[in-house]
Parts: structure tokens; sequence; C-alpha cells
């Protein structure tokens, strides 16, 4: 019999998966590259742009939120082909870390030595950002302010880890509990002299960001042909999204909207035409592209009009392309050989994760590939 580990390392690609992120990247970069470093949002023009663009471009930053629904999806997934949850955080681990550490030497050296000073960090800041802690330290700065993003994502990892192995079987229940809990704090927080409980749910147990990964899990669950739970997460991804975004702009809902009508259509089997090669190549490489692109996205954007006077959006394809093969680099030199070398130690070590049988997952849901999945990427 085939162990999860094989089947972990052997499972293709999702690449409307893949072309989801090459969406979700794009608007990120249009938000960071034309409306967030310049009035009226900031109030300096660190772009140097000789014009002022719509304000609504700004609502690209949403491609982060498309993100945490991809990741939970993605993530769960994940969990469903590893043995135990030594082995899913450290495939984690070699799927992330490496990549970012490089990113982040890059960053520092671009924005200290050639980024306005808003960009400007110190040593303290990246060390305590090689340990995922900035938010947590007062005073204490991203080496990049995307960065912000990594450290939400790393508590989703650590939380549904955990619930996935404690939950044995029963992850739906024990996920319903956690987001239960996050939002009587965040209740509880919002009203009276509990505002530690309010900063508790919101830094800590995630209650913003849960309706999107929670959905990420619901539409796993539908698309792997699993009847019952999808309904109850699709319930709690709702109530989660009315009690922390009911208060958002029409574009905030029209966004979310759009992004769960794409996944449904994902798993109707409806969106194989968006798998085109141009998106997946992109998709393949937003993680190193979302490492790269902003501080020094930015900052080549400011060089080039300021010190050429080349025209705004000539400078942002500049920026854009320089970025891109950045990420292409990054993504083909680090993060894949070095996750491959660190698999290969961690499979030769796999013994160490074993002698921790609290820690094995049980498997909730098939692990082969439904009907929906060989329809639409035979």
């Amino acid at each position: 019999m085939q162990s999860k580990q094989g089947t972990a390392d052997q499972v293709p690609r999702l690449h409307v998966l893949d072309a989801f992120r090459a969406l979700a990247i794009s608007a990120v970069l249009v938000c960071h590259y034309l409306a967030t470093w310049a009035p009226p949002g900031y109030r300096y023009n660190l772009y140097g742009f000789q014009h002022t663009y719509p304000t609504w471009l700004g609502w690209g930053a949403l491609g982060v939120q498309f993100f945490f629904i991809i990741s939970g999806f993605v993530i769960f997934m994940t969990l469903q082909r590893c043995d135990n949850l030594i082995e899913f955080w450290f495939r984690r681990f070699a799927r992330l870390y490496p990549a970012y550490i490089t990113a982040m030497v890059v960053t520092f050296f671009i924005a200290n030595e050639l980024g306005p000073r808003e960009f400007s960090t110190t040593r303290t800041d990246f060390l305590f950002g090689l340990a995922f802690l900035t938010p947590f330290v007062p005073g204490v700065r991203f080496i990049d302010q995307a960065y912000w993003s990594l450290v939400v994502e790393l508590q989703f990892y650590f939380f549904v880890g955990v619930i996935y192995a404690a939950a044995r079987g029963r992850f739906v229940r024990a996920w319903t509990v956690f987001v239960g809990a996050g939002l009587v704090c965040w209740i509880a927080g919002s009203k009276g002299e509990l505002h530690g409980l309010r900063a508790l749910a919101e830094r800590a147990l995630l209650v913003p960001y849960l309706p999107q990964f929670t959905l990420g899990i619901a539409f796993y669950y539908l698309y792997n042909g699993r009847t019952a739970g999808w309904r109850l997460l699709v319930v709690l991804a709702a109530l989660n999204y009315v009690i922390v975004a009911r208060a958002a702009p029409a574009a905030w809902h029209l966004a979310h909207a759009i992004m769960v009508l794409l996944f449904v259509l994902f798993v109707w089997g409806r969106l194989a035409w968006l798998a085109v090669r141009p998106l997946t190549i992109l998709g393949e490489i937003s993680y190193s592209l979302y490492l790269i692109h902003a501080y020094v996205g930015i900052t080549l954007i400011g060089l080039v009009t300021r010190r050429t006077g080349a025209p705004d959006l000539i400078a942002v394809l500049f920026a854009t392309l320089v970025c891109v093969g950045l990420a292409f680099a990054l993504t083909k030199g680090v993060e894949i050989p070095a996750k491959r070398a660190l698999l290969d130690w961690g499979r030769a070590h796999a013994s160490v994760a074993r002698r921790f049988p609290s820690l094995a997952f049980t498997t909730v849901l098939p692990v082969e590939a439904n009907t929906l999945k060989s329809r639409e990427f035979s």
C-alpha cells in the first residue's frame, strides 16, 4: 500500500489553483504599485508618479484574502496527505522558510540602501522577522510590510494542525468549537472593558481571517466529494464573516462574492479553461513574487521615475518585470531545491516523528483523487 508520505510527494498540482494564485498576486501588485504609497491614501508620493490613480485600485489588497481561501483548501489537502503533526509542520517549513529568508535578505539590502526612509529597518527588525515575531514585539517593524500575511498563515498552520491531530477524525466539530471560541472573545471584547479579549481574538485566534480559511476548507470537503461537514463549515464561515465584516464597504462584499463564485465554479469543474500557461506559470512563482514584490518593486519604481523621467506605467512595467524575474529565480534556485533537500532529510529522519503517537493524524477524507479531480485535471 502506498504511504501517505508518497502520496503527498506525488500529488499533481491543481492548475486552476495556480491560476487563482496568479489572479490574487496580480491584484496585490496593482494595489501596491499604483495605490498604496501615494496620495490620497498616503501623504507622500513614494512612486514619483506624475499622475494620481483611482483609489479603488487599492481594493487589489483583497488578493490576500483570496490567498487565504486558497490556503484553507490547499493546507487541508496537505493535512490529508501527512502522517502526523510534525511531518505537516516540517513540510510547511520546507516550503516557505528558505525562500522567505532569501527574500528578506534581498529586501533588507535594497530597501535600506536604495529605498525611501519609510522602508528603512534595523538588524533587530531582521532578527525578529526571522522568527515571525514582528507583530508581537512593540517597536519592531516588518522588513517588508507585506509579510504581515505570512504571520497569519503560520498561525493558521499551527491551529489547524493541532486541531486536526487532536480531533481524531472529528475535525469539523473541533474546528467549530475553535471558531466559536474566537467569536465569543471577539463579541465580548467589543463591549465593555474586555478589550483584551478583542485583541486575543484578532491577533492570536485569527478571527478576522477565519472566514476565508474556513471557506477554503469547506471547498476542499466539497471538492473531495464528502457530503458531511462542508455545509456546517460554510455556515460557520458565513456567520464569522457577518460578525467581523458586517460594516465593510460594498466593494469588500462584492470582491468576496466573486472569490466564492470562482471557487464554486472550480469545484464544479467549470474552470479548466482558466488554467492557461501564462497564469499557471505566474501562479507557480506567486509565493516568491509576493515575498519580493513590495518594497523592492516600489523602490525600483521610484528610482526609474525620478532618475529617468520615465512615464508612470513604464516604471511600473519595469519593476514588475524585474520582480517577476527575481521571483522566478527565487522559485527555481531556492524554493524548489531547498524544499526537495529538506524533505529528503525529513524522510531520512521520519522515525523521530513516529516516537510521538499522540501527534499522529487520523484520516477523515479519502486521499484518492475524486471524480471531479480526474475530470478536470486528466
